[in-house]
């Protein structure tokens, strides 16, 4: 409000706006605005605003304060260092050797494809932080990605497709093939160890559709870790996780929209490690909501197609 009346009076007193001016010589004239009189205009505002401002001020710390800490530590997503609240948009771009190698991170082809980092994160404060980054490509069959995770505190028990690997270090890739998330997505949820969690749901958390295991065997995959990681491993590990999501399977469940130039999906990534020491719930494109919960598709970004 003081910006705009503080505009007001500064057009008025530089476009020539007129006012009644007394001359005790000549009496009332038509002259524009004197500058000393919109200065102590301007000031008066001033004071008024900075007298409002410091009351506001005063009441807020007073009975505000102790609530809006609580909210700030415990509710509202917090954001780090380049987590923006601007439209995520990620380049996926047509690669023709792309492997399936938890090794290859930085091999060729993978060493020339640009990655992107999971900078937000939802729930309370976090205690650890993984730095964790994804690599995207596609050919004529399939989508393929590759994680990169500087981690601690890492844990694998999931052993069998479709186990709880959420609870374990885990990397997620949440997608809808197209469009239009309202046409469903899909939830593929990877441990450390290479073992997923697949569904397709039409609705967040309403009838998931379970993909079978055989099906989950047709998406091929390679850990840099065993299998089995247990008892959890407390110091620094860094660990990749490859896979390959064929198209022809993604069909079976809901329509796709082959990726080429020009293009687009929707999607997020996402980090997570909800039974290990110290939990924690990392995503790409921000999900503005006070605890964690990553099936909100309405927060995806959009992959584009090169």
């Amino acid at each position: 409000m003081i910006f705009l009346t503080l505009f007001i009076l500064l057009k008025n007193g530089f476009e020539g706006k007129q006012s009644k001016h007394l001359d005790l010589k000549n009496g009332y004239k038509s002259k524009s605005t004197a500058p000393n009189f919109l200065f102590f205009q301007i000031l008066n505002l001033v004071l008024h605003e900075r007298f409002v401002y410091e009351k506001t001020l005063l009441f807020l710390k007073n009975h505000l304060a102790p609530a809006a800490l609580w909210l700030k530590i415990n509710m509202i997503p917090i954001s780090y260092p380049g987590c923006t609240r601007s439209a995520m948009r990620h380049y996926v771009f047509r690669q023709n050797r792309l492997g399936i190698d938890a090794s290859s991170w930085q091999k060729a082809p993978w060493n020339q494809v640009p990655s992107q980092k999971l900078n937000c994160h939802m729930g309370e404060r976090l205690l650890h932080f993984p730095d964790t980054r994804v690599k995207l490509g596609y050919d004529d069959q399939a989508i393929y990605l590759i994680f990169s995770v500087q981690d601690r505190y890492v844990r694998a028990q999931a052993q069998t497709d479709q186990d709880p690997v959420y609870q374990d270090s885990c990397v997620e890739f949440f997608f809808t093939p197209g469009l239009d998330p309202g046409q469903g997505y899909f939830n593929l949820e990877m441990n450390c160890g290479g073992t997923i969690l697949f569904h397709f749901q039409t609705l967040p958390r309403q009838n998931p559709v379970e993909i079978p295991v055989s099906d989950c065997a047709l998406i091929l995959r390679d850990a840099s870790l065993p299998k089995v990681v247990n008892p959890e491993v407390q110091g620094p590990v860094l660990w990749f996780l490859s896979a390959r999501i064929p198209f022809d399977l993604l069909s079976s469940y809901t329509s796709v929209i082959h990726p080429e130039q020009g293009k687009t999906w929707r999607a997020n990534f996402y980090k997570c490690a909800d039974k290990t020491s110290h939990p924690h719930w990392l995503t790409w494109a921000p999900v503005d909501l006070p605890a964690p919960d990553f099936h909100q598709p309405r927060f995806f970004g959009t992959l584009c197609f090169q």
